[in-house]
């Protein structure tokens, strides 16, 4: 799943050391979650405004979970991708529905029982079909992710974003040359860092 290329996954030594740099300086530092405030505070309102808007349609019975999904998706996309979905509507944007697909998908390959897990040799035959479903998966999302790269890449460069408008893509890209990041590297980075903050869509 492209995971060993990522923070939680990557052997420990220099790139694992590289990526805990990269995290701690500019996705976890002060200055950027500060930047990200007003944001959290915007969905915030958002999730109150939609358990409000739930209790008076359904006389006081409110589902929170799928507001609290809503809110924790748009909450990382922003921060990460730069993007956010109506997820809460009667029609999915088609890009949010691939995602929201991708991360169930993902989440229950990590925790499926795989026996090549115990048994090595028996990785050949995948006869769980666990394998085929990783390659599957890991194709769909570096088509997905590479497809945001790349438009952050066509948009002005992060050098000349504000602080508060830029996004972890931008901050990878700014750093891509400096870091000797391959875009597959990317990739893994932010799919992991997107998929740490979407545990309630498992």
């Amino acid at each position: 799943l492209l995971f060993h290329r990522a923070i939680g996954f990557a052997p420990y030594g220099d790139y694992w050391r590289q990526l805990r740099r990269i995290a701690s300086t500019h996705l976890f530092s002060p200055k950027r979650l500060s930047a990200l405030e007003p944001h959290r505070q915007y969905e915030t309102a958002q999730l109150l405004r939609s358990i409000h808007d739930s209790s008076l349609r359904s006389g006081g019975v409110v589902r929170v979970r799928p507001l609290l999904q809503a809110a924790s998706m748009n909450n990382i996309m922003k921060s990460v991708f730069g993007r956010r979905y109506d997820l809460l509507g009667l029609e999915l944007h088609p890009e949010a529905a691939q995602l929201q697909r991708m991360t169930r998908e993902g989440f229950e390959l990590l925790g499926a029982f795989n026996w090549s897990d115990h048994l090595p040799l028996l990785k050949w035959f995948d006869f769980q079909g666990v394998h085929s479903r990783c390659q599957k998966l890991v194709a769909e999302v570096q088509v997905f992710v590479q497809k945001i790269i790349d438009e952050h890449r066509q948009e002005k460069s992060a050098a000349e974003k504000e602080e508060k408008d830029s996004d972890f893509v931008d901050v990878l890209l700014s750093l891509q040359a400096q870091e000797k990041l391959t875009d597959t590297d990317m990739i893994a980075i932010l799919w992991v860092s997107k998929s740490a903050g979407s545990k309630l869509y498992a």
